[in-house]
């Protein structure tokens, strides 16, 4: 009697039955709660994959990009790049990375010819040489040894050169890119470099491979141009007569003894845009002497206006004119032009020891680094006489962040030569 009391206050006091859940409402439970748990777990996963990723990019950006700015300081101080990396007879016999540090695959893609050392250095892909450096590929440098002040330790003993990895986890995968109509092309996708005819200029792209969370791989790459600067370069021997021979003040050339004048166009070129036709370009040469002014023009690459004897205070500006209106988009009907006397950014003046301007060339022309070539030092100033300037010009762009502004569409060089009686 007692234990069946007991049960009706138990059950009385509780307030429900002692049956449990049925077993479809437990794998119901069970499936939602597992929906809930999956869809938490996955955004949990996509946000720290979102958060890994940039910061990955991030990281690889600064290294590509210091990996560049080597690339972009070893050429400057070379006198030349190797065209064709592939020839046999361009290897020297010292370069053995396969022996010397025991990695495969070894493609060789740039190689720099330096003045003061007796073979090439070589940039090159290859296998991981250990495990401290990452896959798929390694950028490695072989050539001679960099003190703290960037100067060659043994330029002249190759056989004690060292193979340096550069920067790993370089990308195998992908497309090379295309290099512009004479160039030749070496490397792989990962690591592609693009060589012009003259051996003066090189497209450099890499593509750095960034790990991401759940054994997910992503890609981030980065290009450069970068041009020879080392040359031994002797300037037109000159030495002035006593007192202010000429001033070049603005834009203007002001004689200040009798002289002769030489106006020459070094060069130029400029299109109706990427890949249309080329535009006729000219230089009007405006000569004052007191009230009256005369123009001269010359029109064409290494055309010469000489005048023999100019009077003393004769003045000169230079006006560069393009032969069609860019910005019309018909290139033709009418002119654009920029005078040297203007404040204009579409002209500057460069004399002796005057750092040449860093301009990319549009769609791939003649860059003003080759114009210049011949008379920029190995630091990038312009070496002329104490009687020259030169006159650079953009004609086609005034918007000096467009990638059209390239300050190579008119080149002009002016000697001024006092006369002697």
């Amino acid at each position: 009697m007692s234990l069946q009391i007991l049960k009706q206050i138990k059950t009385h006091t509780l307030g429900h039955s002692e049956k449990g859940f049925s077993l479809p409402s437990l794998l119901l439970g069970s499936a939602v709660t597992l929906m809930m748990v999956a869809t938490g777990g996955y955004g949990v996963a996509r946000m720290i994959d979102v958060s890994t990723t940039a910061n990955a990019k991030s990281e690889r950006r600064v290294e590509l990009d210091r990996a560049l700015a080597f690339f972009e300081d070893e050429t400057r101080a070379s006198q030349s790049i190797i065209q064709d990396v592939s020839a046999i007879s361009n290897v020297p016999a010292e370069f053995t990375p396969e022996t010397t540090i025991g990695v495969a695959n070894v493609q060789r893609v740039l190689m720099l010819q330096m003045a003061e050392a007796t073979e090439p250095v070589i940039y090159y892909l290859a296998d991981p040489a250990d495990d401290t450096w990452k896959g798929p590929k390694v950028i490695y440098r072989w050539g001679p040894d960099l003190n703290d002040a960037g100067a060659y330790t043994n330029a002249a003993n190759p056989g004690s050169w060292s193979h340096q990895p550069l920067i790993d986890k370089i990308e195998v995968n992908g497309t090379t890119p295309t290099c512009p109509t004479g160039w030749n092309g070496n490397g792989a996708a990962g690591f592609y470099v693009c060589v012009d005819p003259t051996g003066k200029i090189a497209q450099v792209q890499q593509t750095g491979r960034i790990n991401k969370v759940l054994e997910q791989t992503d890609t981030y790459a980065t290009n450069s141009q970068m041009a020879v600067r080392a040359k031994q370069i002797t300037p037109v021997a000159y030495t002035p007569q006593s007192g202010a021979t000429f001033t070049e003040n603005n834009g203007t050339i002001k004689t200040g003894v009798n002289s002769t004048m030489r106006i020459e166009i070094v060069g130029g070129a400029i299109t109706c845009g990427a890949g249309g036709a080329n535009i006729p370009t000219r230089a009007d040469l405006n000569f004052t002497v007191g009230n009256t002014t005369s123009t001269q023009t010359v029109s064409s690459a290494a055309a010469v206006h000489n005048w023999d004897n100019a009077p003393a205070g004769t003045t000169l500006d230079i006006t560069g004119i393009s032969e069609g209106d860019i910005s019309s988009g018909t290139c033709n009907g009418s002119y654009t032009e920029a005078n040297s006397a203007s404040s204009s950014p579409q002209v500057i003046a460069l004399q002796n020891g005057d750092t040449v301007p860093n301009y990319v060339p549009f769609d791939n022309q003649t860059s003003l680094d080759s114009y210049l070539d011949s008379i920029t030092d190995a630091n990038g100033k312009v070496s002329l006489a104490g009687n020259e300037v030169v006159f650079i010009y953009e004609l086609g762009e005034t918007d000096t962040s467009s990638s059209a502004f390239d300050m190579q569409d008119l080149v002009v060089r002016a000697t001024i030569t006092p006369t002697v009686n």
